[in-house]
């Protein structure tokens, strides 16, 4: 398992344009990819490509408007650009709910959360994607920068405490 590998995919293969040049052909099929709809814009933004992310976030709600990740992107979107307000109006309490029952879903809210400063419920959704078996040490407590603002908080510490134990003794 290679923790690191959605900020290598992100650092090492974007300015070299692997997925740049690959998403023309993935998007102008017309399918809509929930996962590709999300990931994507996210790695543009580690790579400062904004603008494509923004309007990639802004396409993909048009394309699937009642699809989780879609509504989920619509919410990072404004925390990336700082519009605070939109997006915590975005994170209605149900898509908050729903988004805590599934791992990565959860984790997707506790970073837009922790990109406005909503620390608490970043923190939150981080434990909830936890508890479901998120337990990738290194991406949580290290590598993504979207929770940079809550890893000095007592209880992210006491959580990456448990998500380390559970990390390096998991078992197959």
């Amino acid at each position: 398992m290679r923790p690191e590998l959605p900020s290598l995919a992100a650092r090492e293969l974007l300015p070299q344009h692997t997925f740049i040049g690959a998403s023309g052909t993935m998007t102008s099929t017309g399918a809509f990819n929930p996962i590709f709809g999300i990931m994507y814009p996210i790695a543009l933004i580690y790579n400062k490509y904004f603008e494509d992310a923004y309007s990639l976030f802004d396409e993909h709600i048009k394309k699937a408007p009642h699809h989780i990740l879609a509504q989920i992107g619509i919410c990072l979107k404004y925390a990336f650009q700082g519009e605070k307000a939109k997006a915590i109006e975005s994170l209605f309490p149900e898509l908050k709910s729903k988004a805590r029952t599934d791992p990565a879903d959860a984790w997707f809210i506790a970073d837009c959360d922790a990109l406005i400063n909503e620390k608490e419920e970043a923190l939150d959704s981080l434990e909830s994607a936890v508890n479901q078996g998120f337990i990738n040490y290194p991406l949580l407590s290290e590598y993504d920068p979207f929770l940079e603002n809550v890893r000095d908080e007592a209880r992210f510490k006491k959580l990456m405490k448990r998500v380390k134990y559970e990390w390096e003794n998991f078992e197959v």
